[in-house]
């Protein structure tokens, strides 16, 4: 976005200005021609990734799965679960799997130990509120690479 506002900027100013704005003292043309080329690069890129399609359908997934670990909740604190409630809440659950995009398996272990440290500092908190996150991290990183307890 930014990108394209300099753009912008250079194609409609003056050319006294233009030699102002651009950087590093290169000639305007082969500045804004490079930003252009950089600009149609990110473009193609940001087309085959299709970020902002993946993070949506990564969020419609969240939601989906808030909502079944909302209502198993509901029917374990009622402590009576029937066969149609436990249907419901299994055949949503699916409907999230089917929904859903896969996590890459690359990421899958990198993502669990991210969730993994994230619990461990929320319980540490729990007893410990006024803890140093970035210190609690070094000592469970220490516990868990170095300490052989």
């Amino acid at each position: 976005m930014s990108l394209s506002t300099w753009l912008v900027a250079l194609a409609f100013v003056e050319p006294r200005i233009n030699v102002r704005l651009t950087p590093f003292g290169l000639d305007s043309q082969i500045w804004v021609g490079t930003l252009s080329v950089a600009m149609f690069f990110l473009t193609i890129i940001q087309f085959k990734t299709d970020w902002k399609g993946r993070a949506d359908a990564h969020k419609r997934t969240f939601d989906i799965y808030a909502e079944v670990k909302r209502e198993a909740g509901y029917l374990l604190a009622t402590g009576e679960i029937d066969e149609a409630a436990c249907r419901s809440v299994l055949s949503r659950y699916d409907m999230a799997s089917a929904v859903g995009i896969a996590i890459p398996e690359g990421q899958f272990l990198p993502q669990k130990q991210r969730h993994l440290i994230k619990v461990a500092l929320s319980k540490h908190l729990d007893t410990h509120p006024s803890a140093s996150l970035l210190i609690t991290r070094v000592r469970f990183w220490i516990r868990d690479n170095i300490s052989r307890n």
